[in-house]
């Protein structure tokens, strides 16, 4: 059975980015897109959590 490659959503840093990780998640999620880890740096690693935690 051939294996299936990971999906990794990675959040950059920088306050003004905060804003568009949230319009790219809400997309991402609406196309049934989703990640098997996320990882972020400063603002990435809030909205990494919340949406982890199913609040985006």
């Amino acid at each position: 059975m051939p294996k299936r490659q990971k999906r990794v959503f990675i959040l950059g840093g920088g306050a003004a980015l905060g804003a568009h990780h949230v319009g790219a998640l809400r997309y991402l999620e609406e196309q049934g897109i989703e990640p098997d880890a996320i990882i972020g740096s400063s603002i990435g690693v809030i909205n990494a959590c919340v949406y982890g935690s199913g609040g985006v």
